[in-house]
């Protein structure tokens, strides 16, 4: 019999709940992977999406790309969670200040993660939520003391830096 952790050397179960442990973590497993798998999709979706407004702009840019909705609807509101995966806002907002040779303005640096993102400048809303997820997001990571203000006469001016 092959060594397998939920048995001792005997073959027997090392305890009652073993076999229950090990039937959980491959489940566990299991949708960890389908989870992963979706947001690959969710990316590839999002970029032929990108690609089909591209196209539809090149034969009419009049055409509204929405699809009609009711009357009685409201319009789609974006969630933070719907731009940005956990984490991935600071690991953005680190990388453009490190590939930065001098210091920049948080909407700079929130204009640049939309670039990196592939998010497009058009969507006034998507705009905003960028911006305000940056500037959070700055002012978490000087809290840690990664980065700082820089401070140019007598006032503060937003440009940020990595510290060195």
């Amino acid at each position: 019999m092959g060594r397998h952790p939920l048995y001792n050397n005997t073959g027997l179960q090392k305890n009652n709940k073993s076999h229950v442990l090990y039937a959980l973590t491959s489940k566990y497993d299991d949708l960890k992977k389908e989870a992963e798998d979706c947001k690959i999709r969710m990316a590839k979706i999002k970029i032929d999406l990108i690609a089909m407004e591209q196209v539809i702009d090149i034969f009419d840019g009049k055409i509204d790309k929405k699809p009609k909705q009711k009357e009685k609807a409201e319009p789609c509101k974006i969630s933070l969670n719907t731009i940005f995966d956990k984490g991935e806002a600071r690991s953005f907002v680190l990388r453009v200040l490190r590939t930065s040779n001098e210091p920049m303005r948080a909407v700079d640096v929130a204009k640049e993660i939309q670039v990196l993102k592939g998010l497009g400048f058009e969507h006034k809303e998507v705009n905003a939520k960028v911006n305000k997820i940056t500037n959070d997001t700055l002012r978490a990571i000087e809290k840690s003391g990664l980065i700082s203000k820089v401070k140019i006469g007598s006032n503060y001016i937003a440009l940020w830096e990595i510290k060195k």
